[in-house]
């Protein structure tokens, strides 16, 4: 669990880093701790789902203090649409009439075309973060902070059959990651 919170804590970090960067329509960092933007746009981080502790006590906390340190000037507004696809919709949404110039994205959802098309629409940036969807709409996603699923999952299943002993049986449980 260490070092799930150290990736996590790590992939919020560069998630504040990339959506810093493009408030500032992609300025150039000058240090590693330094602030990278000084205007006073609105960045909104849109969660995977509330009921997920990881979300409220790692991610969410993570991505303030990181655009803190990279675009001090920055309002963050945080989302969570507890795992409602509509309800993810709408909050994207209304993050964009808002005003908030990037989208920080963790689509729970396969097909997250709505938002991103309305992203699209009114010139917003998309982020996307840890969940990379099957669908993405061309142009608007300008980052993606995470690792590659394919590559997680070829790692994962390589650890199971070397630590699987002969005849050993494997479950696959699947669900809401809480």
């Amino acid at each position: 669990m260490a070092l799930f919170n150290s990736l996590s804590r790590r992939l919020s970090r560069g998630l504040a880093l990339g959506a810093g960067l493009l408030a500032g329509v992609m300025s150039q960092a000058q240090a590693a701790d330094e602030a990278i933007y000084d205007g006073n746009d609105t960045v909104a981080i849109i969660g995977y789902s509330g009921t997920v502790t990881r979300w409220n006590n790692i991610d969410f906390p993570n991505f303030e203090k990181w655009m803190k340190v990279y675009a001090p000037n920055v309002t963050v507004k945080r989302y969570d649409p507890r795992a409602d696809a509509a309800t993810e919709v709408t909050m994207a949404k209304s993050a964009i009439v808002s005003g908030a110039k990037v989208l920080a994205l963790a689509a729970f959802q396969d097909d997250p075309s709505a938002i991103l098309e309305a992203a699209k629409e009114a010139d917003v940036k998309v982020v996307l973060y840890i969940f990379v969807p099957k669908s993405v709409v061309p142009g608007v996603v300008s980052g993606i902070v995470g690792t590659d699923p394919v590559a997680v999952g070829e790692a994962q299943a390589k650890y199971m059959l070397e630590k699987l002993p002969e005849g050993g049986k494997l479950a696959i449980v699947n669900g809401d990651m809480s």
